[in-house]
């Protein structure tokens, strides 16, 4: 145990969490979990600057076994009645398999938390919170099976102080998190008693009566480079989230990527990719933008998706933008055995005269050595949409681009795009633009169900004469 807490009340407090390393060259076994502690904690009444600690587990040679990892090393600003409100900022974790080397965990929970909470404040603004990092290195064996029964949590969510007197709220960054196999390495993330994992790298505002606190969600990169991943349904959330206020706090959601190259990557449930925005719900709203999205798969590897693909990066929020999305299979397989949905979509709810209405780009990419299978088929939403009345606003839906040199094949449904820009019928509104929906087909062979491609413009109802 490195951490270090304090539950006493010290005008412009500062405290930090430890280092823990623990190597490994020959064969070690710990009939319990690893439980390592480098946290900076106040606890109650008390409050400062708070930063993580590091801990570091390296397999260099020979097996290490467990049973159960118990790993943190977040901050939390805890508590303050005025004064300085520095930010607190996560730690770092990290676990490296050399080649050869082998890191088992046969039971129990695996819990990786790097979080950061900023300061909350009762005469002041929320202090910031940035998560930290979390990095797992693969070029030899790392099994974490949780026997049945175990949870998984891998988290470096960044929160920002609340403010209880009106003043603003706190910023809430995500942190990052990697894991990374590389050649000849083998990760194996077994839990078939809740088969679901979810690695969270969301930014979350603070709360004010006022203004609330910007979330800007973080990063989170699965690669596989000549090595092989198994893993259960697993979720990567960068979300960015604004706090509550008056109005309410941005949000700016981040980044996550899966790369497999010259790689074996099994999924055995869904995979969800959320990069959504999300604002807290107000008379008036923050902004949102969503956030950037990736599954390249290159180099002759495959990533097979037992369940569902699901990549979503809407906005939200008054001033309101999609995100991006990408899927590349430019020399592999991306083989789904569910449905693929990709939403980059922009739905206003708000009032707000300086609104805007802006859906994202999606564009998928196969090569000619590369395929793309999906049994329920493909669906895509650009869609630019408003719920409410909004004059003199322009509602613009995004693009879809689709470019094939290889081989599609989609079932089900088979393929949807949606890239209309418009009011919800009968609402009054302003403008409308449709977006692109572009299908490309320049080598290979393409197969599919259904195509529907729609790309309307429908502009709001008008019958007072004003804008639009």
């Amino acid at each position: 145990n490195a951490s270090a807490t304090s539950f006493s009340p010290v005008t412009d407090a500062s405290m930090a969490g430890g280092i823990i390393t623990f190597g490994n060259r020959g064969t070690a076994s710990v009939g319990g979990a690893l439980s390592f502690d480098a946290s900076a904690v106040y606890g109650d009444g008390a409050g400062g600057e708070a930063t993580g600690g590091s801990v570091l587990i390296e397999t260099l040679a020979g097996t290490l076994e467990s049973n159960g990892l118990s790993l943190s090393a977040s901050a939390d600003g805890g508590f303050i009645a005025g004064g300085a409100v520095p930010t607190a900022f996560g730690g770092s974790i990290v676990l490296r398999n050399e080649a050869g080397a082998a890191h088992f965990s046969r039971s129990g929970n695996i819990a990786m938390t790097v979080n950061a909470n900023g300061i909350s404040n009762s005469n002041g603004p929320g202090g910031d919170g940035a998560g930290g990092t979390i990095s797992l290195g693969v070029d030899g064996t790392l099994e974490l099976d949780m026997g049945g029964s175990g949870t998984f949590v891998a988290e470096v969510i960044g929160t920002g102080g609340s403010s209880s007197n009106g003043d603003i709220g706190g910023n809430g960054t995500g942190g990052g998190i990697d894991f990374i196999v590389g050649s000849g390495g083998t990760l194996n993330i077994i839990n078939p008693g809740t088969p679901l994992i979810e690695l969270k790298a969301n930014g979350i505002g603070g709360n004010s009566l006022t203004q609330g606190g910007n979330g800007g969600g973080g990063a989170i990169f699965l690669v596989a480079t000549e090595g092989n991943a198994t893993l259960p349904s697993l979720t990567i959330n960068v979300r960015g989230e604004g706090g509550l206020g008056l109005p309410s706090g941005n949000a700016i959601a981040g980044r996550a990527d899966v790369v497999v190259r010259e790689s074996l990557v099994s999924i055995g449930g869904d995979l969800v990719l959320d990069g959504n925005a999300v604002v807290a719900g107000s008379s008036v709203e923050g902004d949102g933008t969503g956030g950037v999205l990736g599954v390249d798969v290159a180099g002759s590897g495959t990533l097979d998706v037992a369940g569902n693909l699901q990549m979503l990066a809407n906005g939200d929020g008054t001033v309101n933008f999609a995100g991006t999305i990408a899927v590349n299979a430019s020399f592999g397989l991306l083989d789904v055995g569910g449905g693929i949905t990709l939403s980059a979509a922009s739905l206003n709810d708000t009032f707000g005269s300086n609104a805007v209405i802006q859906a994202g780009n999606i564009n998928v990419d196969v090569g000619t050595l590369g395929e793309i299978r999906s049994t329920q088929g493909l669906s895509a939403d650009v869609q630019g949409t408003a719920t409410t009345p909004l004059y003199g606003v322009t509602a613009e839906a995004g693009r879809f681009d689709m470019r094939s040199a290889g081989v599609v094949r989609l079932g089900g449904a088979g393929l949807i795009v949606q890239a209309n820009g418009g009011w919800v019928l009968g609402t009054e509104g302003g403008s409308a633009f449709g977006g692109s929906a572009i299908v490309q087909l320049i080598g290979g062979s393409f197969d599919t169900t259904d195509l529907v491609l729609r790309a309307s413009g429908i502009s709001g109802a008008n019958s007072g004469g004003t804008g639009g």
